[in-house]
């Protein structure tokens, strides 16, 4: 579900439930990025600093992107993308 957008104040436990909680609660925790097979730096949202400053309004309107890698490894058959690809849904933050 995608975070609200602007206009209203932003909450720090919003923010933790589309992207997970970390243990400091730190805003800064979620400047991050992820590289999956070819894919490279890859930030938990488009506008979302990965270095630098970060401050809540960087959050308003985003939402988590979930990358779902059914290309690499051997042959699989009857595979959920959902259950088996995606680190058992578990938060990149997490």
């Amino acid at each position: 579900m995608t975070i609200k957008s602007s206009g209203s104040s932003l909450s720090f436990s919003e923010i933790e439930a589309e992207f997970g909680a970390n243990g400091s609660r730190s805003l800064g925790s979620y400047r991050l990025t992820q590289n999956i097979g070819s894919l490279s730096n890859l930030p938990l949202d488009s506008g979302i600093p990965t270095s630098g400053e970060i401050k809540f309004s960087d959050f308003y309107s985003k939402k988590l992107n979930v990358v779902v890698d059914c290309h690499s490894g051997g042959e699989e058959t009857r595979k959920s993308a959902k259950n088996d690809k995606w680190n058992n849904n578990k938060s990149p933050i997490a």
